[in-house]
């Protein structure tokens, strides 16, 4: 039985606004959503890892860190992304999830033995940038690609914000395990004043057990939801245990050569940098002028964060894809008006770019729809290409967002966010309608392709 039989009129009235899915789908959700927070639990161990080994002597410093953040991402992820392509023509679906996150958890065993025999500058650098690639982009991408193979259209509408707030609980969970293991610490340190690698080990351990579970679960998922009818069609599974069938060269051919992947990337990055651009703006005036009201806009978010998701998740299943991809867009563009154009930076202005910001994260609507995209897309460019996007377009748009205010202020001479603000707001309301564009130009073939019903006969299809 498909999912999509059932109409999503028997929802009663509540149960639709804050819970569209059929009962016997939660088969299928609740283990997707023990692997997100999973997942994002990870990424917030992996990143209190790397703040320890930064200051941990002899640490290294800021300068150097600055080097970290801005150069290395884009060459490394690029040998990531070249080594997954050639890794799925060796391994089938299943196994390359396996194959991707092993070595991972290798290195970081390895990690937890040497350290602190080697623990140098280039062990830091080393650890930094290998930490990085696995919480922001390794475990984030096989998650979705994942995702994306064993849902339909129809369950991401009603399913993806709600995994999108849901992974959120990861971070709760570290809230809750920290008080814990620092408990643990405090009674150790009373024998040992190594409390630096303790902590690392007592990490280290539970980002082994955290990723466990996401193999456990993904291997359940593989042998008792994927050969369930109601869940997943036949095709798809086969899917599932074959390998690609394109060679590494034909692959990145086909990649650079799809409009469809092109659209997506640009979709992308137009979110990563205007975003990026205006948290900065943002931060810097409210710390400079607004630092006392920050606590009582935070109290805020916090409560507006309980509805955002419900309302997201209203948007995506009830409007049509394109009016839930605009949303985020549309927004940024209209609070960008008053917030670079308005003259000096006002209270106003900056609690309406914060509410905005807060919301186009909180809504996770172009997180999801990006998603939703790759969903009808023929199997061999739903992995490559959703792999080439995501592993790619987060390091180049932070590298961007990184470089261009300091590329301001050597051309100008001047702090562009205190002293000239207008210029970026050109900038950001040209990506917005750059974004706003790419997105009508895709939805128009995603729908071609939805309404075809079947996956394209060939990746050139798109």
């Amino acid at each position: 039985m498909n999912p999509d039989i059932k109409d999503e009129s028997q929802f009663k009235r509540l149960r639709g606004i804050f819970f569209p899915i059929h009962g016997y789908e939660l088969k299928k959700f609740i283990p997707m959503c023990l692997i997100l927070i999973c997942v994002v639990y990870n990424s917030h161990i992996l990143n209190i890892l790397k703040e320890i080994h930064i200051s941990y002597p002899p640490g290294i410093d800021a300068q150097y860190l600055h080097f970290l953040k801005i150069y290395p991402p884009i060459p490394i992820a690029l040998i990531f992304f070249l080594t997954i392509m050639g890794m799925a023509n060796i391994f089938t679906r299943e196994h390359l999830f396996y194959a991707v996150i092993i070595p991972f958890l290798l290195f970081f065993g390895t990690s937890f033995f040497v350290f602190p025999t080697l623990h140098g500058k280039a062990f830091i650098s080393v650890f930094y940038i290998i930490a990085d690639l696995f919480g922001k982009i390794a475990l984030p991408v096989i998650f979705w690609n994942f995702s994306n193979r064993i849902h339909t259209v129809n369950e991401a509408k009603r399913f993806y914000v709600f995994y999108f707030s849901i992974g959120s609980l990861g971070t709760f969970l570290i809230a809750l395990t920290s008080p814990l293991y620092m408990k643990f610490i405090g009674k150790i340190t009373k024998l040992t004043p190594k409390i630096m690698e303790i902590k690392i080990n007592i990490l280290t351990i539970l980002l082994f057990l955290s990723s466990c579970i996401i193999i456990g679960v993904y291997y359940w998922i593989s042998r008792h939801v994927l050969t369930d009818a109601r869940y997943h069609h036949p095709t798809e599974f086969l899917q599932h245990k074959t390998k690609a069938e394109l060679s590494l060269l034909e692959s990145l051919k086909h990649i650079l050569k799809s409009p469809y992947i092109r659209l997506i990337f640009l979709i992308t990055m137009s979110y990563g940098v205007s975003t990026h651009i205006i948290n900065t703006a943002w931060r810097e005036h409210i710390a400079l002028d607004y630092a006392h009201d920050l606590l009582h806009f935070l109290s805020l978010m916090s409560i507006l964060s309980f509805f955002l998701p419900f309302i997201g998740q209203n948007i995506l299943w009830r409007c049509k894809w394109r009016t839930a991809a605009l949303v985020e867009p549309i927004l940024i563009l209209l609070s960008s008006l008053p917030f670079f154009f308005w003259g000096n930076f006002n209270e106003a202005t900056l609690i309406l770019s914060g509410l905005t910001l807060f919301s186009v994260r909180g809504l996770g609507l172009s997180k999801t729809t990006e998603q939703m995209t790759y969903i009808p897309l023929h199997h061999e460019l739903k992995l490559k290409g959703q792999v080439a996007v995501e592993i790619m377009a987060e390091p180049i748009a932070k590298t961007i967002g990184l470089l261009l205010p300091g590329f301001l202020i050597t051309l100008t001479g001047r702090n562009l966010i205190v002293e000239s603000p207008y210029t970026l707001g050109v900038i950001v309301i040209g990506i917005c309608i750059l974004w706003i564009i790419a997105t009508l130009r895709l939805n128009k073939r995603f729908e071609c392709l939805k309404k075809e019903n079947t996956f394209p006969k060939t990746i050139c299809d798109t």
